[in-house]
């Protein structure tokens, strides 16, 4: 590899890409941010903070689940590899 090389953004056999690595960690914090609305929200009497808190839980799990069906379909129809046969518990590669 040359000095001036760029570096790729695509995952290789050793590591992942920045890319991956930039989701996956997106995706982890998303996890630990939903649990601070979602508990709070639970300790809360109803009110419009509590409606609030609720509303921003929900959001931070939509935006979980878009990331991660995303995900699985880039897999499924650009990466072409078996990720998503692994995902399925009805569907698993021989």
């Amino acid at each position: 590899m040359s000095s001036n090389a760029r570096p790729s953004i695509r995952n290789s056999d050793r590591s992942w890409g920045p890319v991956a690595k930039a989701l996956h960690w997106s995706i982890a914090l998303l996890i630990v941010a939903l649990m601070v609305p979602g508990r709070g929200a639970v300790n809360y009497p109803v009110s419009p903070t509590k409606i609030k808190l609720f509303m921003w839980h929900k959001s931070i799990g939509i935006t979980m689940l878009v990331l991660h069906i995303g995900a699985a379909l880039r897999h499924h129809y650009i990466c072409r590899d078996d990720i998503l046969s692994h995902m399925l518990p009805f569907k698993r590669p021989n």
